[in-house]
């Protein structure tokens, strides 16, 4: 359990590093499981620093079912869809449904809405679209999943199904659990409840080591699991709990406001975060009454700012507004990598020339 600024990553690299070692265990059997391709290969490069044992896989879960897949040739001559032919799929289906599906910021919601029915298994059925009426929403999720398989493609969310489907079948299962002797989860609070399954299946013999933090979820809108850690001490027999309470990123003053909110989450586990960098700047807390008045908060004070200022949003339609805002201000800023992919479209570059 790691809590934030704990050192985490540090600490997965060298247990790879002491299973290999002190244990002896294979290193073409580990799988090393995070959420992106970045981390994924963060990760793969600290490690490549400590030891030359370059068999060790570290993938997204994405990228490792869909190589099992692929291995096992369950999908056939299935392709996996790009965004160009999934949008005119949803075009299509919009049409048919009277929803204008041409704004990219109204079709990323409909897909969040679906992946988070499939990665949460939930039916169609009793799923309440914060967009749609039932009717028309069931209508759009199902033409997809038709749409999808009469072409032949397949998305992230069925890479995801199509592993624990296939999976299911025991000899497959004995192949992939003596390929991947040993499996460690980075994030593991972000697990979905379908990756938990197939991670469970795949750890039978009991070698799982998750590295997570319960308090750190904020994914639930897309079906994050963080329930996993909580029920991992439930499932598996004496596992061994690890608390890394130790912060070495932040202040005494942002661990105390962090730590004196979270608590009030009833189903957690009880953590004591220490901040090692000892005390800095007192916390300000500013009421709003909503997302507007946020935004117009924030950049009052980046316009009042006379140093380098960093902005952490939750998702990229809030970033939008707020470099919107910044514009008219005329505060200079950039984003960090492809966070601000919407400013540097082709629409976008076409409208402010």
């Amino acid at each position: 359990l790691a809590g934030p600024g704990s050192g985490k990553t540090t600490v997965l690299v060298n247990c790879v590093l002491n299973l290999i070692k002190l244990h002896h265990v294979n290193a073409s059997r580990i799988l090393v499981i995070t959420f992106t391709k970045d981390a994924a290969v963060s990760m793969r490069e600290r490690f490549l620093k400590l030891t030359k044992e370059a068999s060790v896989v570290f993938a997204t879960f994405h990228s490792v079912f869909f190589r099992m897949i692929l291995e096992e040739k369950y999908i056939g001559d299935a392709r996996v869809i790009n965004e160009k032919i999934k949008k005119d799929l949803f075009c299509e289906i919009g049409r048919a449904v009277n929803v204008d599906f041409s704004s990219e910021m109204y079709l990323e919601e409909v897909e969040k809405e679906i992946s988070f029915i499939n990665n949460t298994q939930k039916s169609v059925c009793e799923y309440e679209s914060p967009l749609f009426e039932p009717d028309v929403f069931k209508k759009i999720y199902t033409e997809y999943q038709s749409m999808k398989r009469q072409l032949n493609y397949v998305d992230f969310d069925d890479m995801l199904y199509l592993t624990y489907e296939m999976l299911s079948d025991i000899k497959i299962l004995d192949r992939w659990q003596k390929r991947f002797t040993h499996i460690l989860i980075d994030e593991a609070q972000d697990m979905n409840d379908i990756q938990y399954k197939i991670v469970k299946m795949l750890g039978a013999t009991n070698n799982i080591f998750m590295v997570g933090d319960d308090d750190q979820s904020i994914y639930g809108f897309r079906g994050a699991y963080p329930e996993a850690l909580i029920e991992f001490r439930k499932q598996y027999k004496d596992p061994f709990i690890l608390f890394m309470e130790n912060n070495f990123r932040s202040t005494t003053e942002i661990v105390g406001t962090a730590a004196a909110f979270i608590k009030k989450n009833r189903d957690r586990y009880k953590k004591n975060i220490v901040a090692v960098r000892g005390s800095g700047e007192k916390v300000e807390r500013i009421n709003v009454n909503d997302r507007a008045e946020q935004y117009s908060s924030l950049v009052d004070k980046l316009a009042e700012c006379t140093e380098d200022t960093a902005v952490l949003y939750r998702d990229n339609e809030c970033s939008i507004v707020i470099a919107d805002m910044m514009l008219r201000r005329g505060i200079p800023f950039r984003f960090i990598k492809d966070s601000g992919t919407f400013f540097l479209s082709s629409a976008v570059l076409d409208i402010k020339a």
